[in-house]
């Protein structure tokens, strides 16, 4: 079994698949069975990728920028349906 922080592209999708229809972020994190922390994590070492210049970006955390990303979008999205 991976690492519970150890990112998962599955649980991410469900993540910013609940997130899409107006789930609140606890709640996005629980329907993937990600504790909250974890999204968090990975929400900020996204976020800071994808901030960062490009010649200082960790390629190990590109993964979690693409991640981030839809998540923010995701986001926006569902905000408009609540």
């Amino acid at each position: 079994m991976p690492h519970p922080l150890t990112y998962d592209a599955v649980k991410g999708a469900k993540i910013v698949g609940a997130r899409l229809v107006g789930a609140k972020q606890r709640e996005a994190a629980m329907a993937a069975g990600v504790p909250f922390a974890t999204v968090k994590l990975w929400l900020s070492k996204g976020r800071a990728y994808n901030a960062a210049p490009v010649a200082e970006r960790e390629p190990a955390h590109a993964v979690l920028g693409a991640f981030a990303a839809d998540y923010d979008k995701a986001e926006e999205i569902g905000r408009a349906h609540v």
